[in-house]
């Protein structure tokens, strides 16, 4: 029996390397695809307020969205003191507290992009654009609710699991079966 294992060590250790890397590059897209609404929202509204319309009146053409609860993407507008003025995202009720930190980053960096969490157990995929128009800057978050992508990772997960599983198996059985006919 060591001599099984010492034939498909390496084997298996290649083969865990091809599904660990499968499992970065799924999570990876899955993950970075569900900036893709978040980002066009944060682009129309900076496009909308850099054009000199008023905060609100963009917030109010956007439905509300109690973001623990809901899966559509919201916009909060802050003002360059990170206070929100205007946005369709609450969270029990009001205006989560903008992320500080995020946004200076986004400001030095023309945007930001990062999984949020306002609250423990809502995780947002959330882009961070600054504005300035006339003399006003600020900030646009957008984002949207990681459940569903979180979800399909999970599921990936699985998948990937059971095709490693599968696969070390199978270089088990092959390598016993090669030893086993040169005996």
């Amino acid at each position: 029996m060591k001599t099984v294992f010492r034939h498909c060590l390496p084997l298996c250790a290649a083969a865990m390397c091809i599904f660990a890397t499968m499992y970065m590059v799924v999570q990876q897209y899955i993950r970075l695809s569900a900036n893709e609404i978040p980002a066009q929202v944060a682009t129309d509204v900076k496009i909308r307020l850099e054009a000199g319309e008023d905060a609100t009146k963009i917030m109010a053409g956007m439905p509300a969205v109690d973001i623990g609860k809901s899966l559509s993407p919201f916009a909060l507008i802050c003002n360059a003191d990170a206070a929100v003025v205007a946005g369709s995202g609450m969270l029990n009720g009001k205006y989560p507290a903008s992320p500080v930190g995020s946004l200076t980053f986004a400001l030095h960096e023309g945007e930001n992009r990062i999984s949020w969490q306002p609250e423990t157990g809502e995780r947002m995929a959330t882009v961070i654009l600054p504005y300035s128009y006339n003399g006003a800057k600020g900030y646009i978050i957008a984002g949207r609710s990681l459940n569903e992508a979180e979800t399909r990772i999970h599921f990936a997960f699985l998948q990937i699991a059971a095709g490693a599983i599968i696969t070390l198996l199978v270089i088990f059985l092959f390598s016993w079966l090669t030893i086993r006919q040169n005996q």
